[in-house]
Formats: structure tokens, C-alpha cells, sequence
């Protein structure tokens, strides 16, 4: 009876376990930041399914039969290692469970945050840019852009985090790319903006969709008050309007090439 129900415990989460990663690579085009987490789950199943195996290996040598010339020691011996088999297979299997439920909370897509109101339904003045070549480039390698700020291209490999201000040193245009082709929002903003508007525009930073969120940038090298970017996408102010960059990020946040869930 105990082991019925065992098996059936542990059949249920095989299932589970299945249904969750299938479920969580439906919207995404590469790995979420947490598929690893599902992969150690399929080993401490694999790692029970060995126990399992091993146990029932043990189970049968101990039922006696006409040609058994096994002792009582020998008997004794086997009866421990199944018990032993039988409680590591059963830990396992907890703890197989535990990263399943890990997995299934920690990949949930974030939800949108505050994007609804952005929508002012506002025509803004956006340009669209193009690039022949989309590649990754070592790290310190500098990328002469067609259009500035750059929107578009070549990039590094690596991206920044969003949902940060970055009001002190400039950071490379081929980090802020790649982030841009995550979907991100980059915002630029003049220095000789008044601090209440600076304040108002930083504010910004909060908002985020599924896996792209927006970072905001100081910049001295852009000659309108603020400049903001998307993959591709460009909308320039000569005098700082927060409702149009609203509009801008609810119009292009998550629109990017590489759509990542749970960044």
C-alpha cells in the first residue's frame, strides 16, 4: 500500500514537473533566467527513478524461495540497504518537489507595472532605423552607429541592468544595444534639466513588462533635453514632455528581437 501511494506521488510530479517547463518555454524565445532550476528537478527524478529501481532490485532478493541459501545475516544485510534505498529515494523525491515548486513560482513572467497608464493615446513623433548586420562584438570594440543615439546593430555581448539610473558615468552605447534588442527602454536625459524634471523623468525607471523594463541615462553628448530609445526606435524632445515618454514606453517596451521572460 505505502509503496502505491509513494509511486503514485512521485508519477504525478513526473507529470508536473513536464507540464511546468513545457508551459514555461510557450512565450519565450531563449531560456529564462531560472530553466536551470527545472533541469536539477529532472535529475533528482532521474536520481529517485535509480533508487526506485534499486530498491525493488533489493525488494525481491529478500522474498524467500525453495533455493534461497541466504542466512539470516545476509537477510538482515539486504533488509537494511532496501530500507536505506527507500528513505534516500523518498528525501530525494521531497527535495525533487521542492525545486519543482521553486521553479513554478520563480518563473511566472513578471506582470506589468504601472504600463496601463502610460497609454495617453498620444501621437508622438518616433523615427525608425535599420541595420544591416545584428552580431555581438568583444567587448571595447567601438561601433561607429549611423544614427545617434544609437538604436540599432552591432553590439557586446553583454547588457545592463534595467530599472536603474545611471547619472554618472555614460555607459557604452554596445551595452545599452543590447539591452535595446531585450526590448528595454533607454532614456536619455540632458544634465542641465531642471532637478524636478530630472526627478519626474527618473521615475520612469520603475516600469517594466514581462522582461523588459527601462533605464535612464544621463547623457551630455545629446543636445535636446531627452532623448528615448527603443530597438530600432527613436523619439527625440527639445523640451522634456513625461506623458510622451510614457507613451513611448508603453508603445515599445518589450517589442524587442530577443524577448527574455524573468529577466
Amino acid at each position: 500500500m505505502f509503496k502505491r501511494i509513494f509511486n503514485s506521488i512521485f508519477l504525478f510530479n513526473i507529470f508536473f514537473t513536464t507540464s511546468v517547463f513545457a508551459h514555461g518555454n510557450d512565450e519565450q524565445v531563449t531560456p529564462t533566467d531560472y530553466s536551470w532550476i527545472i533541469y536539477i528537478t529532472f535529475g533528482l527524478y532521474a536520481l529517485t527513478i535509480v533508487g526506485f529501481i534499486y530498491y525493488y532490485i533489493l525488494d525481491k532478493q529478500l522474498k524467500p524461495t525453495k533455493k534461497s541459501k541466504k542466512n539470516k545475516k545476509d537477510l538482515s544485510t539486504l533488509n537494511e540497504k532496501a530500507f536505506k534505498t527507500l528513505k534516500w529515494s523518498f528525501l530525494v523525491l521531497i527535495l525533487a518537489i521542492a525545486t519543482n515548486i521553486t521553479y513554478s513560482v520563480l518563473d511566472k513572467p513578471i506582470n506589468l507595472n504601472g504600463i496601463e497608464e502610460y497609454n495617453h493615446n498620444l501621437e508622438i513623433d518616433v523615427k525608425t532605423f535599420k541595420s544591416d548586420t545584428v552580431i555581438h562584438v568583444e567587448d571595447g570594440t567601438k561601433i561607429d552607429y549611423d544614427h545617434f543615439p544609437p538604436t540599432i546593430g552591432n553590439h557586446y555581448s553583454r547588457d545592463l541592468a534595467y530599472g536603474v539610473v545611471y547619472d554618472e558615468e555614460l555607459p557604452d552605447y554596445e551595452f545599452l544595444v543590447h539591452n535595446l534588442e531585450h526590448g528595454d527602454i533607454v532614456i536619455y536625459y540632458n544634465p542641465k534639466l531642471s532637478t524636478e524634471v530630472q526627478d519626474k523623468v527618473k521615475e520612469l525607471v520603475s516600469a517594466k513588462k514581462i522582461g523588459s523594463g527601462v533605464l535612464v541615462v544621463k547623457n551630455e553628448e545629446i543636445k535636446e533635453e531627452i532623448v528615448a530609445t527603443a530597438w530600432g526606435k527613436q523619439m527625440k524632445q527639445e523640451k522634456a514632455d513625461t506623458e510622451e515618454l510614457e507613451q513611448f514606453i508603453y508603445d515599445y517596451i518589450y517589442r524587442g528581437p530577443e524577448q527574455i521572460t524573468g529577466r
